[in-house]
């Protein structure tokens, strides 16, 4: 497919409009003053995007090769069909970097043909958010911040420890997934641990951070909420959590270092919350009845929505979530993928829980009446425990890691799996779908989600 010639011209593109769309609009702004330029510079920058057409053309062809249904099973893991897909992800990515670099040298011949032209056109389509907004899914990233898994464990509630070193494996694979153009920030145990992850190269853009502290993995629960010039810290103190009160407050002030990892000021916030239960696109907190009662002692609803609305900015949507749900984090039954859309989690007519139903269809009218959309997302719950009381998370989707436009999406060898996968690419056409098998991960309570924060 041959794009028009005046395709790219790249600002930051505003995150409701395809990178096509944008262009177009850019370009029929732009139309005049190229028609003014050198013919010298018009060449130089047609063959830019000739080169980039041809990027755009490879990429396509692996994303229809890399995204087939596979088996995924024992023997193909073992066998050629695996090591062919991580192959072909590499040389996706290698074709994505060269993108990048051809749009970066796109931009500075247009700079220089064009002058200040380039400067305009730079901010004129991009959505502005105020500094201090709180950070929603679908922004943009450049950092993912993660916890290595080897040497962390927590006890239960009859003090055995749960070790999250099983996941080694698991992370070192999502390491190997994640875009070569965001910094991904990984706090581990011990010095050891860090040189020999420095030293395997499991992603170009690696910063290693020694904390002998590290309890847990969830960070989405206990980091707070990046509000762009400050980080907002809740208190996590979870009446469910298996840990017990003592490690989860341990947790919780444990990770209050990572405003400074974040060069970013640090507010307390007098509110007993975990972060996977908001859910926000902006301007609405989805959070779950849970939250009114872990401060019932303290606050009522009415303050706590003024709590939420002085320091985050938005306006609660109380949400209720199955009784059976220890956690009750609306993470794990919506998510936005832009400031208008909503995945919103519905399951099989054979799912035995009425009640679970029930709940998410409430949800999904609630979020239809604020005037948004909705895309239903078929759960498929598998009860597969690994020794916590906290509920399996396989067969989760909604659960998802949206980093740019490339979506890291949860799989659990299930037949589901290929099905959630096409519907997710359909909604997002201009970007990439990347599966990763999380079923040893969601067996302990949590998926893609719960495990990272972004910045």
């Amino acid at each position: 497919m041959l794009l028009p010639p005046i395709f790219y011209s790249l600002s930051i593109m505003p995150e409701e409009l395809s990178n096509e769309q944008h262009a177009m609009q850019e370009a029929k702004r732009l139309s005049p003053a190229l028609q003014n330029s050198k013919n010298e510079q018009i060449t130089e920058l047609r063959s830019i995007l000739d080169r980039l057409d041809t990027v755009f053309v490879q990429e396509t062809v692996l994303n229809m090769i890399r995204l087939q249904p596979t088996e995924s099973t024992d023997a193909w893991y073992a066998g050629a069909g695996h090591k062919n897909f991580v192959l072909n992800y590499h040389i996706w990515r290698q074709i994505r970097g060269h993108g990048h670099d051809l749009i970066a040298e796109f931009k500075t011949a247009a700079q220089q043909a064009f002058g200040g032209i380039e400067a305009d056109f730079a901010t004129s389509g991009q959505v502005q958010q105020p500094a201090t907004a709180v950070r929603t899914d679908f922004a943009p990233v450049r950092q993912l911040y993660l916890v290595y898994p080897e040497e962390v464990s927590e006890p239960d509630r009859n003090g055995e420890p749960i070790n999250y070193g099983v996941l080694t494996r698991f992370y070192e694979e999502l390491l190997g997934l994640i875009p070569v153009d965001i910094e991904v920030v990984l706090q581990v145990k011990t010095r050891q641990i860090a040189n020999r992850l420095r030293s395997v190269g499991l992603h170009p853009r690696l910063r290693v951070v020694v904390n002998n502290e590290l309890r847990g993995v969830w960070l989405r629960d206990y980091a707070g909420f990046n509000m762009g010039t400050h980080l907002v810290k809740p208190k996590f103190e979870p009446k469910v959590y298996w840990g017990g009160m003592a490690v989860a407050r341990q947790i919780s002030d444990n990770m209050k270092m990572l405003h400074s990892l974040l060069d970013l000021d640090l507010e307390l916030l007098d509110l007993v919350w975990d972060g996977g239960n908001l859910v926000t696109n902006g301007q609405y907190a989805f959070v779950s009845e849970q939250l009114a009662k872990d401060n019932a002692k303290h606050y009522s609803k009415p303050e706590i929505e003024a709590l939420i609305r002085q320091k985050l900015g938005l306006q609660t949507e109380w949400v209720k979530l199955p009784k059976a749900d220890k956690l009750a984090h609306t993470d794990g039954y919506i998510t936005f993928i832009s400031p208008t859309t909503a995945l919103v989690s519905t399951y099989p007519p054979h799912w035995a829980d009425s009640e679970d139903q029930q709940c998410v269809t409430a949800l999904a009218r609630r979020v239809q009446a604020l005037g948004l959309e909705v895309e239903r997302i078929m759960e498929y719950p598998v009860e597969e425990q690994a020794g916590t009381e906290i509920d399996s998370a396989v067969g989760l989707y909604v659960n998802l890691l949206q980093l740019n436009d490339t979506w890291l999406v949860p799989t659990y060898d299930l037949p589901s799996d290929t099905e959630t996968l096409a519907q997710l690419q359909r909604l997002n056409p201009n970007g990439s779908i990347v599966p990763i098998n999380c079923t040893e991960l969601a067996k302990l309570g949590g998926v893609l989600h719960c495990i990272s924060f972004c910045n």
